[in-house]
């Protein structure tokens, strides 16, 4: 599914009687995981504690059930939740006998770093440090703290790939002799340097073993540079989850055919280039660096990256331009975590629709073990969209995008779901 989670979805029948006695850390502990298993201390850690587990009170880990070993709640009513919760979904009406566990594994975006390599990116604007360097100290953290950094945070959540560009001019204003125009990824003495780095999980080694050594070259092909990245990412519908570039630049752009200076010429050249990978399929995001590129071009640029009319927005800016290496943190985390749709297909199939609200979901976050009861057909809360498609709205998917680790489940009567039960 290209455009939506990865989504491990079923109908769990919840066997919710019994005369089981809860042991102190709940009566799933024994023969659970060892490692971030029951009593691992987790009270400032939640995901010290491992799948199927929560983090209690009193700030080590329990599991009162499980759904992936087949132990049921002990008191009638609750349901068993997938970190080992015993929750009251708080249907009414009919016996409840679905659990449909609507998220598993968070979909993992591939999410392309281009980065300006030309030299303006030495000129000083984050306090002491310059773009290039404040920069790469968000992406792969400071020289004295790495492995750190955005990229090595979120490598398990996203697919990494990696572009810088830049290219040399000749005294014609061309590109110099010998040399590529757009140069790629070039670490400062490869004049024919040209290659992306492509997406992969857990990629910071990859991406820190070229990006520490480099240093800045001279010119800004930025057109030029996407419309090579683009080619280089081939097919979209050939990666299972969306394609987004980051483009973080610091000045107006030029083009590998006139190289200095920039022109209308080149500007147009990006918006053709951003417009062409929307076209394919990508996503373009736009974080300006200093105030060297105006604003205009870069909100035409931003707008063209998303298939938007900059003219519909003329009060609001659609680029980025962070004033601080925190508030560029912010924005980029902001991005990443933007793409995370929040529809979600189901494996088994919501029979009635005029009855679907008399199902139950909640939205499961780190530190709320017991999830938060969502609003059926409300702007802020879930909807059937059809019979395989739940969607969560408003501040709840605000609140699912914004979090590390977290689950929809919920529940339904008998009649109004069915699907493959699991136990």
């Amino acid at each position: 599914m290209r455009w939506g989670y990865v989504v491990m979805l079923g109908l769990i029948l919840s066997a919710c009687s019994g005369d089981k006695n809860e042991g102190f850390l709940g009566n799933a502990c024994e023969g659970g995981p060892s490692e971030g298993g029951c009593g691992t201390a987790c009270r400032d850690n939640v995901s010290a504690c491992a799948n199927g587990l929560y983090c209690a009170s009193d700030g080590v880990c329990h599991a009162d059930c499980s759904t992936e070993r087949e132990i049921a709640c002990g008191a009638e009513g609750l349901a068993c939740a997938s970190n080992g919760r015993c929750v009251d979904f708080g249907t009414d009406g009919d016996e409840v006998c679905g659990n449909v566990k609507i998220t598993g594994a968070n979909v993992k975006p591939n999410a392309m770093l281009i980065v300006d390599q030309s030299g303006s990116m030495t000129t000083n604007n984050f306090g002491s440090e310059t773009r290039w360097d404040a920069l790469r100290s968000l992406l792969i953290g400071p020289p004295a703290d790495r492995p750190s950094g955005l990229v090595y945070d979120l490598q398990d959540q996203v697919k990494f790939g990696f572009a810088s560009y830049s290219a040399r001019a000749g005294d014609d204003n061309k590109p110099a002799p010998g040399t590529v125009c757009p140069m790629l990824n070039n670490p400062g003495d490869d004049n024919n340097a040209q290659s992306i780095l492509a997406f992969q999980p857990n990629h910071y080694d990859a991406i820190r073993s070229f990006y520490e050594p480099a240093g800045t070259i001279a010119e800004t092909p930025t057109g030029d540079a996407v419309t090579e990245i683009t080619s280089q990412v081939g097919n979209v519908a050939d990666y299972d989850d969306p394609v987004i570039f980051l483009l973080a630049t610091d000045g107006e752009p030029d083009r590998c055919e006139q190289l200095n200076p920039g022109s209308t010429t080149a500007k147009n050249e990006v918006i053709q280039a951003v417009t062409a990978a929307f076209t394919s399929g990508i996503k373009t995001f736009v974080i300006a660096i200093g105030n060297e590129v105006s604003s205009g071009h870069a909100q035409d640029v931003a707008a063209a990256g998303q298939g938007l009319d900059p003219e519909d927005y003329p009060d609001k800016d659609l680029f980025y331009r962070p004033s601080t290496a925190d508030a560029l943190e912010t924005d980029l985390q902001n991005i990443i975590r933007g793409e995370r749709p929040c529809t979600f297909t189901i494996d088994g199939e919501i029979k009635d629709l005029d009855r679907a609200c008399e199902g139950s979901v909640r939205l499961f976050t780190e530190g709320d073990p017991d999830g938060q009861a969502l609003v059926c057909d409300d702007a802020n809360g879930w909807r059937a969209v059809d019979g395989h498609t739940v969607e969560i709205r408003g501040q709840a998917c605000a609140d699912y995008r914004s979090s590390n680790n977290a689950t929809v489940e919920g529940v339904f009567p008998c009649g109004v779901a069915s699907g493959p039960f699991v136990f």
